[in-house]
C-alpha cells in the first residue's frame, strides 16, 4: 500500500510542471519594434528587436521593466509600457493549407501548414498574428485565418515544414529578401550566390542549423530557417504584406480610418516632435519608403508619417484630393531663463543627449540657467540650456 501511495505521489510531482507550463500567461508586444535590453536601463546593451505580436513571457518585474522570454527562446529586458497580457482561448483554422510560422509575419520560416477546421489553443492573441498550439507544434497564425466557431474540417491533414533528413525538395522561405547558399555551413564562409523567396531547391542532407542543397547545379548550404517543404502559396492578406515596395518619389492620398488629419513628424517615430498635419484625402510625394515610416513632401514640407496612413488610389467616396494649405511658419523660439528645481533637494544632470545619456555636470537646485531652445526630438519633455559656459539638454519638469 505505501508502495501505491508513494508511487503515486511521485506521479502527482511529475505532472506538476507539465501543468504549470501550460497555465504559463502569454504577452504580446504592443509596438511596430520592440528593443530587448540586456539590462533594465535606457542605454543598455541592445540584444535584439521584435515585432508586433510577438509573444512572450514576463520572468521578473524591476520598476518599469520586465524581463522576459521570447518564443524564440530570448530573454532580455523591455519596457513593460510596450507589452500587453495576451488572451488565450480555443480556435479553429478557417482555411486549408493556411502557414504557421516561427514568428508573426511571411519573412518567417514556416513550421508547416495547418487544415481547415484544425482545432488550436490560441495562446497569445494578437492584432494582426495569433500564437498557436497545434498538432504539429507552436507557431503564429493569421488571425484572419482563425474562428471561434467551430469549422467543419475538410479531411486535409496538418503538414509539418520538414518530413525528411536527405534528397527531398525544399523552398526557400523568407519574405521578400534573397537568402544566402554559401561554400560551408558558417555565416562567415564565402556567398556563392543570393536566392529570392519561392524557390525551389534540392535538399542533399538536413541539418539542425544548416543544410546540403542544390540550386540548378550549384551546390552549398543555407541556413534551415529559410527553407520549407511546403511550397508557398500566398494568401491575399500576405502578398500585400509581401509585395516589393514601389520606388520613391511617387504620389500618394493620406488615408485615415476617421477622416481626421495626420500628424507629420520631424523624424519617423512617435516621439518626434510635429511638423504639420496632413489632411485626409490630400495629396503627398513619397520620398522614402520603409517598412513603417515613409518620407514625404507636402507644399514645400517634409517629414515622416506612419505608412499605414497612406494609399496609392484616392480614399473612397472622393474624386477629387483635398485641397492643403500651405503651413504657417512657426513662431521662432525666443530664449528664457529657468530656475532649476527638483523634489529631493539633489542637483539635476545636465546631459549630452535628451535620452539621459552622457553626463556634462550636475546642477544645484537654484541655480540659473539659459533655455535656448526645445528638443526637435523629445519637445514635451526636454530643453536646450547653457550653464557656466556648458551647453546641455535638461528635462522641462527640473526647471522653474
Amino acid at each position: 500500500m505505501k508502495k501505491r501511495i508513494v508511487a503515486l505521489l511521485l506521479v502527482l510531482i511529475l505532472l506538476v510542471p507539465t501543468a504549470i507550463a501550460a497555465a504559463a500567461t502569454y504577452y504580446r508586444v504592443n509596438t511596430s519594434s520592440l528593443v530587448v535590453r540586456a539590462l533594465p536601463e535606457d542605454n543598455a546593451q541592445t540584444l535584439a528587436s521584435y515585432p508586433q505580436d510577438f509573444a512572450l513571457t514576463r520572468l521578473k518585474k524591476s520598476g518599469s521593466w520586465h524581463k522576459v522570454r521570447f518564443t524564440d527562446g530570448q530573454e532580455g529586458y523591455v519596457l513593460s509600457k510596450y507589452i500587453s497580457k495576451s488572451s488565450s482561448y480555443k480556435a479553429w483554422i478557417t482555411n486549408d493549407d493556411t502557414p504557421i510560422r516561427t514568428g508573426p509575419g511571411y519573412k518567417y520560416s514556416n513550421v508547416g501548414t495547418l487544415p481547415k477546421g484544425l482545432k488550436v489553443s490560441v495562446l497569445s492573441h494578437g492584432k494582426t498574428y495569433d500564437y498557436v498550439s497545434s498538432s504539429i507544434g507552436t507557431g503564429y497564425v493569421l488571425n484572419a485565418r482563425l474562428s471561434k466557431t467551430k469549422v467543419k474540417a475538410s479531411g486535409e491533414k496538418a503538414e509539418p515544414a520538414f518530413t525528411g533528413k536527405t534528397n527531398y525538395d525544399a523552398w526557400i522561405s523568407n519574405g521578400y529578401k534573397s537568402v544566402n547558399l554559401r561554400n560551408a555551413p558558417s555565416k562567415d564562409a564565402p556567398i556563392i550566390q543570393a536566392y529570392p523567396s519561392l524557390t525551389k531547391v534540392f535538399v542533399l542532407e538536413h541539418g539542425q542549423t544548416w543544410d546540403h542543397v542544390q540550386i540548378n547545379g550549384s551546390e552549398g548550404y543555407m541556413m534551415t530557417q529559410y527553407l520549407t517543404t511546403v511550397e508557398p502559396v500566398l494568401p491575399a492578406e500576405e502578398a500585400a504584406a509581401a509585395a516589393p515596395a514601389p520606388a520613391a518619389g511617387y504620389t500618394a492620398y493620406v488615408c485615415s480610418e476617421n477622416t481626421k488629419p495626420v500628424n507629420v513628424r520631424y523624424k519617423a517615430g512617435k516621439g518626434y516632435a510635429v511638423v504639420f498635419s496632413a489632411l485626409h484625402g490630400s495629396e503627398v510625394t513619397v520620398l522614402e519608403h520603409g517598412k513603417t515610416w515613409d518620407k514625404i513632401s507636402q507644399n514645400g514640407k517634409t517629414g515622416w508619417i506612419m505608412n499605414k496612413y497612406l494609399t496609392l488610389n484616392l480614399p473612397a467616396g472622393m474624386s477629387v484630393p483635398v485641397t492643403q494649405q500651405p503651413v504657417a511658419e512657426p513662431t521662432p523660439f525666443q530664449p528664457y531663463t529657468a530656475t532649476v528645481y527638483s523634489t529631493n533637494g539633489l542637483g539635476v544632470n545636465l546631459r549630452h543627449r535628451e535620452d539621459s545619456s552622457g553626463r556634462i555636470a550636475e546642477v544645484p537646485v537654484g541655480a540659473t540657467v539659459k533655455v535656448v531652445a526645445v528638443s526637435s526630438k523629445y519637445p514635451k519633455t526636454w530643453v536646450k540650456v547653457e550653464y557656466n559656459g556648458m551647453t546641455g539638454y535638461m528635462k522641462k519638469e527640473f526647471l522653474k
